[in-house]
């Protein structure tokens, strides 16, 4: 059984757009056995999706949005509440995953036997000085991130 939804917000989808979600899917396309994968999107882009091809192996449902908020926050909301797996995961239209990415998850699920909400990747942010500005994920999934994941519990982060 599948216990990894990756939900994946589309408000806009343009030619630029376009190429970013091709390149998005196909980062997803090697976890087909693991994962499920659920776009969120208005209800003019769904029907660009009904004759879209996502090929045999992947496991996608296109959930439409007919309220009048398509923004990112109301379609990953959008996409929890519709949630039917134990874990998710959300993959922004212009990122992708690494192929570490799957096995790396797992791998910190089976080991911490601890009840874990969040897994993300805590870049810490310096000036040009390397003096300490902040602890992020956003830098994360920029190109050229390191292959090494790691967990932080509340107590840390506060």
């Amino acid at each position: 059984m599948k216990n990894i939804t990756i939900l994946l917000p589309i408000y806009k989808l343009e030619e630029d757009e376009s190429v970013m979600l091709k390149n998005a899917l196909t980062s997803v396309e090697e976890f087909y056995n693991d994962v499920k994968l659920t776009i969120i999107c208005p209800s003019d882009i769904k029907k660009l999706f009904d004759s879209f091809d996502f090929g045999q192996k992947l496991e996608v449902k296109i959930l439409e949005n007919k309220t009048e908020q398509t923004d990112f926050i109301t379609q990953i909301n959008m996409g929890i509440d519709d949630c039917d797996t134990e874990w998710f995961s959300i993959l922004e239209i212009d990122d992708s995953y690494k192929s570490i990415w799957l096995s790396s998850m797992n791998e910190y699920i089976k080991a911490h036997q601890w009840n874990v909400d969040v897994f993300l990747p805590v870049v810490r942010d310096v000036d040009d000085k390397g003096k300490f500005l902040v602890f992020t994920n956003e830098s994360a999934w920029a190109y050229g991130f390191t292959e090494k994941q790691g967990i932080l519990d509340n107590e840390v982060l506060l």
